[in-house]
């Protein structure tokens, strides 16, 4: 498929999405205590597949609520909090160093900043870079590919996937635990323990796709992909607090 060629307006709809992204914080609400238990075992579950994402690298496409293609890229993650996202075409690069979130946009000349810790706790970024911090904003209710995955199971013929197929699924569902701006629901599916899709919908009707479509273990690790990158003549927009971006400027 063709790169997406965009408009300066779609490439500001497309910043919007990704801040949209950055601010996705979600928790299920239980009353029930039997409810309750299912949620605890399912968010341990949720967990022990977030913490096996350690120096991976996940290929990405992005996909808007038409299903077309938005771009694609790379994801590479480092526990706890190093990650690098890199794009096609190379137009936006997305880097954490361990301490703050930068956000660079080429065709914008802009690069945005961010707390991590604040990432972590409202982004779904959050979740592959630090699961034990990113959980405790959350409650997760699981589902297995023989209730939840329609293709696995009605599938025929060649296409019929096996019941070991079926029992490598999991899907998670996850809705935000207050007013929420961007977000009002996420469900995030695993494969043989690889992330395989996050859909995501936005606050206002919207939605994006995230299907990951490759991934391998890191062998070797440069230092520099975490370094945070040179700034030049962009525009810096700096979300930090006002303490979190002085201590980073000492």
């Amino acid at each position: 498929m063709a790169p997406v060629k965009c408009s300066l307006m779609h490439r500001r709809n497309k910043l919007v999405i990704w801040n949209r992204i950055l601010g996705f914080v979600t928790v299920l609400f239980v009353s029930s205590q039997g409810i309750a238990e299912i949620a605890h075992d399912a968010h341990g579950s949720l967990s022990t597949h977030l913490k096996g994402l350690d120096r991976v690298l996940l290929e990405f496409e992005q996909y808007d609520v038409s299903q077309q293609l938005i771009q694609r890229g790379r994801l590479y993650l480092v526990q706890p909090g190093q990650f690098r996202m890199e794009t096609d075409p190379a137009s936006v690069l997305v880097v954490s160093d361990g301490t703050d979130v930068f956000e660079v946009d080429y065709l914008l000349e802009q690069v945005t900043v961010y707390s991590l810790n604040d990432e972590v706790r409202t982004s779904p970024l959050g979740l592959f870079l630090a699961p034990a911090e990113a959980l405790l904003e959350y409650e997760v209710v699981e589902g297995v590919g023989a209730t939840s995955d329609a293709y696995a199971v009605h599938a025929a013929g060649d296409d019929a996937a096996t019941s070991e197929e079926i029992a490598s699924i999991k899907t998670f569902v996850l809705f935000p635990n207050r007013d929420n701006q961007y977000v009002t629901r996420a469900d995030l599916r695993f494969e043989d323990g690889w992330p395989a899709t996050l859909d995501i919908a936005v606050a206002g009707g919207g939605s994006m796709r995230f299907l990951f479509v490759g991934h391998s273990e890191l062998t070797t690790i440069d230092p520099d992909w975490f370094l945070a990158p040179p700034v030049g003549a962009l525009e810096v927009i700096d979300h930090r607090s006002p303490t979190a971006s002085d201590a980073a400027n000492e």
